[in-house]
């Protein structure tokens, strides 16, 4: 007999009307979302149509991943708290990333990209505290997490404060998964590791200040190469136990 699906691998479709419900939950969450990514971006750019665009489109692909993970398997009755944190963070860097591609008010970027960092040590917090865990909020932390490093990055050099080197700082964990596609055994789970998040808060936090345009070259440089070298560690040390252990 076929057992039915009850942890977070199953299937969308094989699932109860309940999985459907959680589904809905998120597209309305991630439409009433869109109203605050909007005013964001207003106040970082203005009424410019180009802004909203990319914005705009940033944050319907980025809906559209959120909704794939969920639909890949959720063992819970509602979203929970911690998975409607990252999803403001989510809201937050849709919004930065409209500053790419104009000149915006720098302090402005540090100003909302800070909350989006505050709330990342909450998210994972009041899951734990409300038995909301599951693989797709690890996955949706990861994700808003990679995407507001390389939006910061991106905003670094685009503002002329750094060379486009600055951008490796936030692609570690795109090159990780996309040298993982050839060798599978570094798909394999990690075990927790308080560093790593630590290290992630320092990459993240670093690219937030670096936003700031009060520091000379030579300071973006020595926090650079600072940063460059727990991601190095970190990810080595990460590459290393899975190695072993394959």
């Amino acid at each position: 007999m076929r057992k039915p699906p009850t942890s977070d691998e199953a299937e969308f479709g094989e699932t109860s009307p309940l999985r459907r419900g959680v589904l809905l939950e998120l597209i309305g969450y991630l439409l009433v979302g869109s109203i605050p990514m909007l005013l964001m971006t207003f106040l970082l750019t203005g009424f410019q149509p180009q802004s909203f665009a990319v914005s705009t489109g940033f944050y319907f692909f980025g809906s559209l991943l959120i909704i794939t993970l969920l639909r890949r398997g959720y063992p819970h009755k509602s979203l929970g708290a911690g998975n409607l944190i990252t999803l403001v963070r989510f809201v937050a860097v849709s919004a930065l990333f409209s500053a790419i591609f104009v000149s915006v008010n720098p302090w402005l970027i540090v100003v909302i990209s800070l909350p989006a960092l505050v709330l990342d040590g909450f998210d994972g917090f009041f899951a734990r505290k409300t038995g909301g865990e599951s693989k797709f909020g690890a996955r949706l932390d990861m994700e808003v997490d990679s995407a507001l490093a390389i939006v910061l990055a991106l905003n670094i050099w685009t503002a002329g404060f750094a060379s486009p080197l600055i951008i490796l700082l936030a692609l570690p964990r795109y090159i990780f998964a996309g040298v993982s596609y050839f060798f599978p055994w570094l798909n394999k789970p990690l075990p927790e590791r308080y560093s790593r998040k630590v290290v992630s808060v320092i990459q993240v936090a670093s690219l937030i200040g670096l936003n700031a345009p009060i520091f000379p070259s030579w300071f973006v440089l020595m926090v650079s190469v600072i940063v460059a070298a727990t991601l190095i560690w970190s990810f080595g040390r990460d590459i290393i136990w899975l190695r072993r252990s394959r």
